[in-house]
């Protein structure tokens, strides 16, 4: 997330928080839901509602389809070994030569590669497309990944919007290629005669990407639980992890 995402982010999550205490959760349980972000990558994350009545899971989704992968008037262009794809255009000369013609505007990503891979961005309009702003201190792991391509006249962004856009759509990018994308489990169980409780039977969805955006779909199916069951108040709060 950017910043300003970020600042967003809890915003909205001490709303969901105020919320569930309306319902009334247990601020040591409000805690524990708040802590459900740290360590992400340790393993998956299990909540037990009422008695484990209501079981929500939040696990790694290795599935997730490339953000950029699905959109014509957004793509990203990359002239680096062993990652992405440059579309066709095999000389970066040809990319620009069709951008001037069709209007695109072209944005350098710049990564670094050590160990894994994360990404950057020039977002100004005015942007240098041979380089000059790589933000890395190293430069033998560093330079040009390649450019994102933005088709203004498909898009419509307003100018002043434009290099907020383009640098939320890397940071997604980035978080995607770091693997911090989830899936979420969603399952209320059967109570038994016997008081006893079935099998969860999980209905999954995933293509979350960030651990805040998964987060927040967490919380908000929580909030979903408790006031479709009022009569059921929650008794106990479980947070677990499964490795």
């Amino acid at each position: 997330m950017t910043e300003k995402q970020m600042e967003q982010h809890r915003e909205r999550l001490q709303e969901k928080y105020a919320r569930l205490r309306e319902l009334g959760m247990e601020q040591d349980d409000i805690d524990e839901l708040d802590s459900i972000d740290d360590d992400w990558w340790s393993g998956k994350k299990e909540v037990e509602l009422m008695d484990g009545l209501i079981r929500l899971s939040l696990s790694r989704d290795d599935d997730t389809e490339d953000p950029l992968s699905y959109d014509d008037a957004i793509f990203l262009v990359s002239y680096t070994r062993n990652y992405g794809s440059n579309h066709g255009y095999t000389d970066r000369e040809d990319l620009f030569e069709e951008a001037k013609q069709k209007g695109w505007m072209l944005f350098p990503v710049y990564a670094y590669i050590h160990s894994g891979i994360t990404f950057s961005v020039d977002s100004s309009l005015d942007a240098d497309w041979y380089g000059g702003s790589n933000p890395y201190e190293c430069k033998w792991d560093s330079g040009i990944y390649g450019y994102l391509v933005v088709d203004n006249a498909q898009l419509g962004w307003k100018t002043e919007n434009i290099s907020e856009h383009v640098e939320n759509i890397i940071d997604e990018y980035d978080t995607w290629a770091q693997g911090e994308c989830f899936v979420i489990g969603d399952s209320v169980c059967e109570s038994k005669a016997d008081g006893t409780i079935g099998e969860p039977d999980m209905d999954y969805c995933g293509g979350y990407i960030g651990v805040e955006w998964a987060k927040e779909e967490l919380i908000d199916r929580v909030l979903w639980h408790l006031s479709e069951h009022p009569q059921k108040f929650v008794k106990t709060l479980s947070l677990f992890e499964e490795n």
